[in-house]
């Protein structure tokens, strides 16, 4: 399917822009994550990167959507009234 390949390749570039963290896709739903090493993790670390994840995250779920088709997890969560449905990786 084009439209994976095309989408695969926008995470990538995207990945490649990003100061922290990274996209990726499973399935048919995108995530982005950036890892920490928890060992020496303190609060301030923590907060910076739940608030730089979901800032990203933010900036980029609409962008996505619009270039490439799908929802925002926001809208998916308002279509199915917060309840889990997966789509597999074929459909």
């Amino acid at each position: 399917m084009r439209l994976e390949e095309d989408l695969l390749l926008g995470l990538l570039e995207l990945n490649h822009e990003l100061p922290v963290g990274a996209f990726s896709l499973v399935g048919s739903d995108v995530f982005f994550s950036q890892s920490v090493f928890g060992k020496s993790l303190d609060r301030n670390d923590l907060l910076g990167t739940i608030a730089a994840v979901a800032t990203i995250s933010d900036d980029y779920d609409d962008r996505i959507v619009a270039k490439y088709g799908g929802q925002t997890a926001l809208d998916r969560i308002r279509d199915t009234g917060g309840r889990h449905r997966r789509r597999s990786a074929g459909s």
